[in-house]
């Protein structure tokens, strides 16, 4: 997509360098503190005004004026919409500074800033034909890609009702997506934390700290893994676990989210789990047993570990100690799965897909329920794929 002139600020004629800047900002790297500075102006008199895309004021908060050292600038806090780090739907502020002095220097300034979902495509990835097929046949399904696609992906999954456990017993077939810090395990091994036992064997899943500071993220870095299952539950559906707290500060959290949109935002299920003690940990188990909402749409779900702030426990500063949380036997009841069995991948030109035994990746029997969805690729990335169109299979 190609900016509007409206949507840009001219900084390098104006002078003027705004955070976030204007246009189009990914929300991930937004912060409760915005800015604008330029070289040569003066601030001293300036003020700040925030409006929301339907012209309600936003509140601007503790105003700061620097004139002493780098550039002048004027730095205010935000709260609300306005400080998130993730949105799902394009969040739009219009920011007004007036009073601003200093030779050549403009005495206003205004601009918008739209925080974005980076990984969200807005386009249409519907794909549209049968309900049913027959097991032995093909049928046709079409779809419409944006302007600009450079290929696109038809994923086929089949709806699965067998029972699974993911747990670190069985470390090399469970189907987690790791999100841990680069210099601990995922997979724990108890025998490394003398003294403080097990679980339910020798190994578990374990969520920690690595250091107190990242400067990327700006902060703790939050911790998680997620189940690389797409599950599909049913009426009174429960998600099951067991854990044990280590060294976990009361400020220490772990939380189990739910997504139902490919992860692209989560909710919480259930009561997060705290830390209850700053020098203590769990010399029992504990088990969680979580609803989940019945949904005919894929959800998928993680373990996210983050802090509120104050002390911490960190593998970098106590590395043969068990701190942080462990976790294992990982199931879930009254719920179907979808397994993937074939990923096609077609050119931007394309608008149709071929299903059937060829392409499928199984052989479609009766009684089947086959899960389709399309996925975009735009400058050069994989956006999350669309809804799902469900076709049974027929004698």
């Amino acid at each position: 997509m190609t900016p509007q002139v409206s949507e840009l600020l001219d900084e390098t004629s104006r002078g003027f360098i705004a955070y976030p800047p204007a246009g189009y900002v990914p929300a991930e790297i937004n912060s409760p503190y915005w800015s604008v500075s330029c070289e040569g102006a003066d601030f001293s008199s300036a003020t700040v005004k925030m409006t929301d895309a339907a012209g309600k004021s936003v509140p601007v908060m503790n105003i700061l004026r620097n004139n002493s050292y780098g550039h002048p600038a004027i730095i205010w806090e935000v709260a609300g919409a306005a400080a998130v780090r993730s949105v799902y739907n394009d969040t739009r502020f219009n920011v007004q500074v007036t009073g601003i002095a200093g030779p050549g220097i403009p005495t206003s300034l205004s601009y918008s800033v739209t925080l974005i979902h980076p990984d969200r495509i807005t386009s249409n990835q519907n794909l549209t034909g049968p309900k049913a097929v027959r097991a032995k046949k093909t049928a046709l399904f079409t779809f419409t890609p944006p302007s600009g696609t450079e290929a696109v992906q038809v994923v086929s999954a089949i709806k699965r009702s067998t029972k699974w456990k993911e747990n670190a017993e069985s470390a090399g077939k469970a189907r987690l997506i790791d999100g841990t810090g680069r210099n601990y395990s995922l997979i724990a091994k108890m025998a490394s934390f003398p003294g403080f036992g097990t679980l339910k064997g020798k190994a578990a899943l374990r969520l920690t700290f690595p250091d107190s500071y990242d400067s990327v993220r700006r902060g703790v870095p939050q911790q998680y893994f997620e189940l690389d299952r797409e599950i599909l539950p049913k009426s009174k559906a429960k998600l099951n676990f067991v854990y044990r707290r280590g060294y976990m500060t009361r400020g220490s959290v772990m939380v189990v989210e739910m997504s139902a949109n490919g992860g692209l935002t989560w909710k919480t299920l259930g009561k997060p789990i705290k830390g209850v003690s700053d020098t203590m940990y769990d010399v029992s188990l504990s088990s969680a047993n979580l609803s989940l909402p019945k949904s005919s749409v894929p959800v998928r779900i993680r373990f996210r570990y983050y802090t509120t702030g104050g002390s911490i426990y960190t593998q970098e500063a106590a590395p043969t100690s068990p701190t942080g949380i462990f976790l294992d036997d990982i199931t879930v009841k009254n719920a179907d799965w979808l397994e993937t069995k074939k990923a096609t991948v077609l050119s931007g030109a394309s608008r149709s897909f071929s299903f059937g035994p060829s392409t499928a990746g199984a052989k479609p029997a009766k009684g089947d329920k086959w899960h389709l969805r399309l996925r975009t690729k735009l400058g050069g990335h994989w956006f999350v794929h669309g809804p799902s169109k469900v076709v049974s299979i027929t004698k």
